[in-house]
């Protein structure tokens, strides 16, 4: 799994580790995709609700989700959510929101395709 604690801005090189979904899962196991399922139907509310201390400037509220979401999807293996929810933490600690929509856009992008790429692969067993 790519690291994700540094507030370093690399891209990651894909939206989805493979590894650490099917560790998180144990190898896909039913009972444990009914957590990634979970996390799947919440990330969305979080998003929205990171739009909403973008909105209202809370630099405090914007470090606080994202790492949040940071976490949670550096745990499925979502790297690339992961990755610019890094990005936004770290810019919300030190209070520089210019660039908060447009990490937030990505991830949001990052997470719509990760999610495509598992569905498709759950859908074959």
């Amino acid at each position: 799994m790519k690291k994700t604690d540094s507030c370093d801005s690399e891209d990651p090189r894909n939206n989805l580790d493979w590894t650490q979904f099917e560790a998180i899962t144990c190898s896909l196991l039913p009972e444990f995709i009914t957590v990634y399922r979970e996390f799947e139907r919440e990330l969305p509310q979080l998003l929205k609700d990171l739009r909403a201390a973008i909105a209202d400037a809370s630099s405090q509220k914007v470090a606080s989700l994202a790492h949040q979401i940071k976490g949670s999807a550096a745990n499925f293996g979502f790297v690339g959510t992961s990755q610019k929810m890094n990005e936004l933490e770290c810019e919300a600690q030190k209070k520089l929101l210019q660039h908060a929509e447009k990490h937030l856009i990505a991830a949001q992008e990052a997470f719509e395709q990760a999610r495509l790429e598992v569905n498709r692969r759950l859908q074959g067993i």
